[in-house]
């Protein structure tokens, strides 16, 4: 199967998250997930952001982002991902604000692949807040 680029203009999502563990300096870190989406309206790539922390953190944020793009264009399943990423801990972790069907995560990467899990895969049983079936999306 060959890469299914995106092209350079295209619609996307991002989704803001606060993760209510303070650092060192008092400071509660913000997680930002933005996808990129395909003519068909699937993910097509993946970004990653984790706010006030350091280069090094950033950067294997954004090795794993572009990771996970390569592979999804190349047709790796988003569920896949999703499988592979929930449940990782480190900190930062606790409770979450932003989006109302998560209250906590057990790290950023938890929690930005619960979020996708249940918004592009349907996958209601990682939320703690389940809406009714006639207003999921």
């Amino acid at each position: 199967m060959a890469r299914e680029h995106l092209p350079p203009r295209r619609e996307n999502l991002t989704q803001k998250f606060k993760i209510h563990a303070p650092d060192e300096r008092g400071r509660n870190p913000t997680l930002y997930v933005t996808v990129g989406l395909k003519s068909d309206g699937t993910p097509g790539e993946i970004k990653i952001v984790l706010s006030k922390t350091g280069f090094t953190e950033r950067a294997y944020m954004d090795a794993l982002s572009y990771s996970l793009s390569i592979g999804m264009q190349n047709g790796v399943k988003l569920e896949d991902f999703v499988e592979q990423f929930l449940w990782v801990k480190f900190p930062p972790c606790g409770p979450v604000s932003g989006y109302d069907h998560i209250k906590s995560c057990t790290s950023p990467l938890d929690l930005a692949f619960r979020w996708l899990g249940i918004e592009f895969c349907q996958m209601w049983d990682l939320a703690v807040v389940v809406p009714p079936k006639e207003e999921r999306s």
